[in-house]
């Protein structure tokens, strides 16, 4: 059967949309799955755990993440205080930070 190319056009839109839907649902997948898998090191091995002193977060690899319970972080309960990037740029905008 063949499809007039307007027809066409409109499938190849459809389908172009959904691809990068998918593509973005995976990229999702993939930052959570990293999340997953630094917060697993981190409760498997001895050091310290940075938590924001203003929003609470945790700091796992290179990302600050929310943990809804605070986690046993296996063989040490160590944890320091720190600020991540999202305050400080809430408190420069609000001028309490050079």
């Amino acid at each position: 059967m063949r499809q007039d190319p307007e027809q066409r056009g409109e499938i190849e839109a459809a389908l172009l949309r959904r691809a990068e839907a998918a593509i973005r649902a995976a990229e999702r997948v993939r930052a959570r799955s990293e999340v997953v898998v630094a917060v697993s090191a981190a409760t498997r091995g001895p050091g310290i755990v940075t938590r924001c002193a203003w929003c609470g977060r945790y700091r796992f690899g290179d990302q600050w993440v929310v943990v809804a319970e605070v986690p046993h972080f296996g063989e040490f309960e160590d944890v320091t205080h720190g600020i991540c990037e999202d305050c400080v740029e809430k408190l420069r905008a609000a001028g309490l930070s050079a």
